[in-house]
């Protein structure tokens, strides 16, 4: 792919927040790959919130041919729905542009027009969901559980709640939130505990899905929240049997493992089996814990799972192999 990307030079040619630029670039355009649209795009994306990009960018991505050209400078633009009433605007336009395509990933960026919560995912599209979720429209980890626990109480299915919630933990934000040990502000630290607090009942009657997508992303403890080690026992066979193999720093999972061990009889038999195979030296290697990983996530797919499972067998024969020459040679590896 490199050869089709700009060089640092050109790019910044092209780019530099001058007058010059868009003439540079609405030149550029016609003769640039796929590829160094996209750049050219990033370059100019400078955050998150409303449309960051010029509008005459978002307007030449648009009526490009390439539906991942169009999506791309799409994904952050600002949208309002028309109204009679209303002074026509660019946000509008894109809008519309977004609403007629005949491209299923442009058009589900519709969805997000007027969202400033999780609600408006309940009647979207799954992909329209996930778009919305991918690009950070709103990414408040509490409201997004109480979403979460309210559309799993709707009947939303739970393959598509699991995914859901695979994309919403996945971004960067969210991630630093989770990880966050001090907050600055009372509220924020009472509205992150508020969503731990959410997730870990949600565990407790979520589906396969839904619950893989879960389990060991979500903290024991965050904000002014910890959940209480008599709440982490009392949770499904299959939350419990995830505790030895937990790997994030949790006091409350070491005190429930502890317990295991003193009183197995508390447990089920499967998390105790777990536990056995732990204590027992028998700690899944990264490569299983990835395989085990990825059987797990909503997003698995049989042809890629065989496809890791293959080439696991091939990495291992293949230093069967080595050992052998190396016997052979009198080399010790």
């Amino acid at each position: 792919m490199k050869e089709f990307m700009l060089s640092e030079n050109v790019l910044e040619h092209l780019t530099r927040k001058t007058p010059l630029r868009e003439h540079l670039i609405s030149t550029a355009w016609p003769s640039l790959s796929i590829e160094s649209k996209l750049q050219v795009i990033d370059t100019l994306t400078e955050g998150g919130g409303l449309s960051v990009l010029p509008d005459w960018l978002i307007f030449l991505a648009m009526g490009d041919a390439s539906p991942i050209v169009q999506y791309w400078g799409l994904k952050d633009a600002y949208f309002k729905i028309p109204k009679p009433d209303l002074p026509k605007d660019s946000s509008m336009d894109f809008y519309q542009r977004a609403s007629d395509s005949q491209q299923p990933l442009v058009k589900s960026l519709a969805a997000k027009a007027g969202m400033f919560g999780f609600e408006h995912l309940n009647n979207a599209s799954q992909l329209s969901r996930l778009a919305i979720l991918r690009n950070g429209n709103t990414d408040n980890f509490a409201l997004f559980m109480s979403w979460l626990d309210q559309a799993f109480e709707n009947g939303i299915p739970d393959i598509e709640l699991g995914e859901c919630c695979t994309e919403f933990l996945n971004l960067k934000v969210v991630q630093e939130e989770l990880s966050t040990k001090f907050f600055e502000e009372g509220y924020d630290a009472h509205t992150a505990g508020k969503g731990i607090e959410t997730a870990w009942n949600l565990m407790k009657k979520a589906g396969p899905y839904l619950l893989s997508s879960l389990l060991y992303r979500i903290p024991t403890s965050l904000g002014l929240k910890t959940i209480k080690v008599e709440i982490l026992c009392d949770m499904p066979e299959k939350v419990l049997s995830a505790y030895p193999y937990w790997t994030a720093p949790s006091r409350e999972i070491e005190q429930v493992v502890e317990l295991m061990r003193s009183n197995p009889e508390r447990f089920p038999d499967k998390a105790i089996k777990s536990l056995s195979y732990v204590d027992s030296g028998g700690f899944p290697s990264d490569d299983e814990l990835a395989i085990q990983l990825a059987y797990s996530s909503p997003a698995r797919s049989k042809v890629l799972l065989d496809s890791i499972l293959k080439l696991q067998n091939d990495i291992s024969d293949l230093r069967n192999q080595v050992d052998v020459i190396a016997k052979k040679r009198g080399i010790f590896v």
